[in-house]
């Protein structure tokens, strides 16, 4: 056998051919894409997206639009050429998503979407996608979700808008994606989080949801920062089973039952710095579950402050309980 040794000039040519011949692809990409307007070019913006390339750009003018929308065209854009309030996209078969998105890379931004009822059917919805950015959207009226993400990572959603859907962002064995910014408030649920890990759920605004403002299932290694989770009719944070979650500089304030709930062997979280007070029956709760860190928490003017119920070896300092009615320690810490 013959072992041929390469000298490092030759390797490094070899390299910089093959870097030369991956940004003239992306160049190429660059110079065919293409703006197409709706309706303009196309009448429907289904049709616009049948007809369109990897990396064009779908402008979509003022007007009322009533489609099923499915996007399976990697480094797309689709957008309003004038923010969501004049551009609207109503579901024409109800118990199907008004968007439906398979593929990855695809911006949606601008857009009014509503009026999806199906069971599982929801105003924006991502499956299997990844790295898409869905930003400044109103999203309304939707029976299910407003935004849907399945099995979908990377994504970002920025700066959208839910209200009055069942659920105002929804997001099921979905990881590593990022939720900041966004309203959704008057939804019978805000933000749920389902088996999705490494979440960063930052600078939201979750009030006034007919249930939870933002809950977690079996969900863990997620940061929610900086939100504020107000007069919900239930709880401002709920946690069930999930475990490793950074909850800081919250606020949860006036919600009917209880600020920050950690539920069913929700362990090893750590709670700094909210603001769990005026008027929760409960400021932060701690039910069954252990190795919990509650720390520099502000849990005033409450029913109870912080309330433990069979919760072992939770560790809990430098928290503010003043004017709380009550206060109940069920468990050892």
């Amino acid at each position: 056998m013959v072992v041929r040794k390469f000298s490092d000039r030759y390797v490094r040519s070899i390299f910089a051919t093959l870097l030369f011949l991956v940004l003239l692809s992306v160049l190429v990409t660059a110079v065919h894409a293409q703006t197409i307007i709706v309706p303009d070019n196309y009448a429907k913006i289904q049709w616009a997206i049948d007809n369109a390339s990897v990396g064009d750009t779908i402008i979509i003018k003022d007007g009322a639009y009533h489609e099923n929308v499915e996007v399976s065209i990697d480094h797309l854009t689709i957008r309003s050429g004038n923010g969501s309030a004049n551009c609207i996209v109503t579901v024409s078969n109800p118990h199907d998503h008004v968007f439906s998105v398979t593929s990855d890379y695809v911006n949606i931004s601008g857009l009014t979407v509503e009026g999806a009822s199906g069971t599982d059917q929801a105003g924006i919805y991502l499956y299997g996608a990844k790295r898409c950015n869905l930003s400044d959207n109103t999203i309304s009226k939707n029976s299910r979700d407003g935004i849907y993400l399945y099995n979908s990572r990377g994504n970002t959603l920025t700066g959208n808008t839910a209200r009055g859907n069942g659920y105002g962002i929804y997001l099921d064995a979905s990881s590593n994606n990022l939720l900041e910014g966004n309203t959704v408030s008057k939804n019978e649920h805000g933000i749920e989080l389902f088996d999705s890990d490494n979440i960063r759920v930052t600078n939201n605004t979750v009030n006034s949801n007919n249930y939870g403002g933002i809950n977690m299932y079996d969900s863990s290694d997620n940061t929610l920062s900086g939100n504020t989770a107000n007069s919900n009719n239930g709880y401002g944070i709920y946690m069930r089973s999930s475990n490793d979650n950074r909850v800081t500089d919250n606020s949860v304030n006036l919600n009917k039952y209880c600020g920050i709930y950690l539920r069913s062997s929700s362990n090893y979280n750590r709670i700094t710095n909210n603001t769990a007070n005026s008027n929760n029956g409960f400021g932060i709760y701690v039910d069954h579950s252990r190795n919990n860190r509650l720390i520099s928490n502000n849990a005033s003017n409450n029913h109870y402050g912080i309330y433990l119920l069979s919760s072992n070896d939770n560790k809990i300092y430098n928290n503010y309980l003043n004017n709380t009615k009550n206060a109940h320690d069920g468990g050892t810490n």
